[in-house]
This record gives structure tokens, sequence and C-alpha cells, in this order.
């Protein structure tokens, strides 16, 4: 019991004396805590200052980026229309060559509605690269330069393969 009663008294004693520790600390742990919180909102500040800076940088990467998406679209167009170009000038030397007068008119026909495809694509090109056509957003102006893209890929490929079918005639 005097066991008990000794640890007893022992603790309300370290107890009470902690207490008066945090009571005479109280002053000095407020002014530290206003500095920290001061602190704080300026490293927050800080912050909110560098992230603005980057997003900003982040916008102008990702708007670079999107135009060089975009030039590399338009690249690869020209680089297809040269292509399909070349291609049609051999088919018009090679279309000579063919003695059935309804495979050459075929093949001419095919041949002029694939380049006729081809302008009319460029022409829409030149359209959403020069007026912005309607003031597309990037996205909106990739995916009309896709899809230009692919109908001049499509019949370049139909030229490119008439040709290949008159070579092996």
């Amino acid at each position: 019991m005097k066991r008990i009663f000794l640890l007893v008294a022992l603790l309300v004693g370290i107890s009470s004396n902690a207490q008066m520790i945090t009571v005479t600390e109280a002053p000095a742990t407020d002014i530290l805590l206003g500095e920290q919180i001061a602190d704080g909102l300026k490293s927050l500040q800080v912050s909110m200052d560098n992230y603005e800076l980057v997003k900003s940088n982040v916008e102008k990467i990702e708007k670079v980026n999107s135009y060089i998406g975009q030039l590399q679209l338009i690249s690869d167009m020209i680089d297809r229309q040269q292509e399909a170009i070349k291609n049609a000038q051999q088919v018009e030397k090679l279309i000579k060559n063919i003695k059935n007068a309804s495979t050459a008119k075929s093949t001419l026909n095919s041949v002029s509605n694939s380049l006729t495809a081809i302008n009319n694509s460029a022409k829409m090109i030149n359209k959403i690269t020069s007026s912005g056509f309607f003031n597309m957003s990037d996205k909106e102006r990739i995916d009309m330069l896709e899809k230009e893209n692919q109908t001049i890929s499509s019949n370049a490929r139909k030229i490119k393969s008439k040709l290949y079918i008159l070579k092996n005639l």
C-alpha cells in the first residue's frame, strides 16, 4: 500500500511539474509558433509564385510542342504529296504502253481522282494553317491535319499501287 501511495504521489508531482513547464514555456512557444507561421506563409507564397512560373512555362512548352507536332504532320503531308506527284508522272509515262483502252482510261481516272483528293486536302491544310480555320484549338487543328494526312496518304498509296500494276504489266 505504501508503494501505491508513493507511486501516486510521485506521478502527481511529475504531472504537476510537467504542467508548470508548459505554463512557463507557453509565451516562448507562442512566439516561436508565430514565427514559424510567418515563415510558413512566406514559404507558401514563394511556392505559389514558383508554381505559377512553372505552370506558365509548361503552357508555353505545350504550345511549342503542339506547333512542332503540327509542323511534323505538315512535313509528312508534303512528302506524301511529292511522292504522289512523282508516281503520277511515272504512271502518265507508262500508261502510253497499255494496249487496252478501257484499262488505260480507268487507271488514268483513278490517278486523276486521287490527285484531286490530294489537292483538296492540300487546300484544306492551307486554310487550317493560315487563317486558323474558325479559331480552332490546337487539338482540333491537329485532328483535322491528321485527317487530311490520312486522306493524302491513302490517295498516295492508290497512285503507288497503280504505278506498281503498270510496271508489272
